[in-house]
């Protein structure tokens, strides 16, 4: 079994769903992401993280993803960096929680250039579909000015 260590930042799984009921949620109310408290693992998806929300280690494979006393990144910064290196746990009820990068990790000049591609792809796009509706209205203005007004669309 994997060493507990305070500040430890896990991803984790049930090893074994058998015993959970039909129509049940095993994950209602878990993040599946868990930091080391007190040599407990504790789910993040309550900020508290009380001991009523500690994982037993012994019913769930863990991830390491990474460590609290890890430099912290902003969302845009993290972006600068191989998403091996970066662990976020961020989740649906914090979208707001850190994300830290793995230290010394190297600025990653791939992951740079996939940013930018996906940007360029949907600024591109967004020019697609501002061109077409700049069309539509011009199709519908000379519909009005040709004095067909039920064939006009707004």
């Amino acid at each position: 079994m994997t060493e507990l260590i305070d500040g430890q930042i896990y991803r984790w799984h049930w090893k074994d769903m058998s015993g959970w009921r039909a129509g049940s949620d095993p994950y209602w109310c878990r993040s599946q992401i868990a930091i080391v408290k007190n040599g407990r693992l504790i789910d993040t998806y309550w900020h508290g993280g009380g001991l009523d929300h500690s994982v037993d280690p012994a019913k769930v494979d863990l991830t390491f993803m990474g460590d609290e006393k890890w430099p912290q990144v902003s969302e845009g910064g993290a972006l600068r960096y191989d998403q091996a290196d970066i662990c976020d746990t961020r989740h649906a009820n914090n979208s707001r929680g850190p994300i830290y990068v793995r230290p010394g990790a190297p600025l990653n000049k791939a992951a740079m250039l996939a940013v930018l591609d996906q940007r360029e792809e949907n600024a591109r796009s967004d020019i697609r579909v501002a061109t077409w509706r700049l069309e539509e209205i011009a199709k519908q203005r000379a519909s009005l000015e040709d004095g067909k007004l039920d064939e006009v669309r707004l």
